[in-house]
């Protein structure tokens, strides 16, 4: 289990946790199984409920990640017919970059048969004070089968300088499909 209760963390450290960072990945490889109409899944294919890194409205959802090696993780991800054995964090180091990005299903197509998904990021230091992060297209191709997942176009990448205090960051991303209007707010803590 994650620390502070099944909540994934990006904290800022002088140290590495890998005993922690071992238990969100165990965590995070059960969170990937195929979705179905409606929502998210576990292993057992019974229903997971929302949780503040997974949301879902009706057949569209999303799920936010960290990774530390954000072309790896692209690389694994499109490149396995099975499911991929992916790394995902949850604290970084001082001058080490980190990526947020985004797993969806069930978008809505356009009459033009592509869907219109997109995404702004926001960071939230310790202090409560907010950093626009930037944000873009995070599936602007036709939807995946009924059940599948996909990983977003879209990412945000950060690198912690020497003079960033350390302490809890808050990623948010506010994902909206503009074909169906459904808005989803994910955030990691």
């Amino acid at each position: 289990m994650c620390p502070r209760s099944r909540r994934f963390f990006i904290t800022l450290v002088t140290h590495r946790s890998t005993l922690a960072m071992k238990r969100c990945l165990v965590l995070f490889a059960a969170l990937l199984p195929p979705a179905v109409h409606g929502g998210w899944v576990d292993p057992t294919g019974r229903p997971i409920p929302d949780a503040e890194n997974r949301r879902s409205i009706g057949a569209f959802g999303v799920h936010i990640v960290l990774a530390a090696n954000e072309a790896q993780f692209r690389k694994t991800w499109h490149s396995s017919r099975t499911p991929p054995r992916l790394n995902a964090i949850n604290t970084v180091r001082r001058g080490e970059t980190v990526s947020a990005l985004l797993i969806f299903h069930g978008c809505t197509p356009a009459a033009t048969g592509a869907c219109e998904v997109v995404s702004s990021f926001i960071i939230e230091g310790p202090d409560g004070g907010r950093t626009p992060g930037g944000g873009g297209p995070v599936w602007t191709e036709a939807p995946a089968r009924p059940g599948l997942l996909q990983l977003g176009q879209a990412g945000m990448s950060v690198v912690f300088d020497p003079s960033d205090p350390v302490g809890d960051y808050r990623i948010i991303a506010n994902i909206e499909d503009r074909v169906s209007g459904r808005v989803l707010s994910v955030w990691l803590v």
